[in-house]
């Protein structure tokens, strides 16, 4: 699974369980969105290394704006290559 997408799952998981929180106040719950969170910063943490990684690439002539392992973002309408 893409790592975006992955994080925007993950996202959908903690609103869920911070309603449960705050909402209704489950305690469990809270733990639970902690949990998710510290995994939407883990995969965020990815991507920017990821992100980094390819800029290297790119700057030494590795790498093209149109490479396979850019990420598209889904409903953006941005695909990794946009023209400027």
């Amino acid at each position: 699974m893409d790592k975006l997408q992955a994080i925007k799952f993950t996202l959908g998981l903690a609103e869920r369980e911070a309603s449960k929180f705050y909402e209704v106040g489950n305690k469990a719950a809270g733990t639970r969105t902690r949990k998710h969170l510290t995994e939407i910063k883990r995969l965020c943490s990815e991507v920017r290394k990821d992100i980094q990684e390819l800029k290297a690439r790119r700057a030494r002539g590795e790498g093209s704006p149109e490479d396979t392992d850019a990420p598209a973002f889904p409903g953006s309408g941005y695909s990794g290559s946009a023209e400027r």
